[in-house]
């Protein structure tokens, strides 16, 4: 299903999930990381969101990893010429 009928909030949520993230599918189709992790960039793909097209469009120039104190994970990425800090984590 891909959908095209997405505003734009939706979009970026999408995006965000498979930008601040970690895990990846090889090219044998392994899923290597969390499966949290994993679970995000199979929804942005399954959404016409391919995720390596976005990590490439939008590429990492910095990253906080996850910490257990913070319970976040934080890149940061230029998307549509704004300097954005991305994140997910826990409550």
């Amino acid at each position: 299903e891909n959908r095209n009928d997405w505003n734009e909030a939706e979009r970026l949520l999408v995006s965000i999930a498979a930008l601040c993230n970690d895990s990846y599918i090889n090219e044998d189709k392994q899923e290597i990381g969390d499966p949290t992790e994993i679970a995000l960039i199979n929804f942005a793909n399954k959404h016409g969101q391919d995720y390596e097209v976005l990590r490439q469009k939008f590429p990492r120039e910095a990253e906080l990893p996850f910490d257990s104190d913070r319970k976040l994970m934080s890149t940061v990425h230029t998307i549509d010429g704004t300097r954005m800090l991305l994140a997910k984590g826990g409550p």
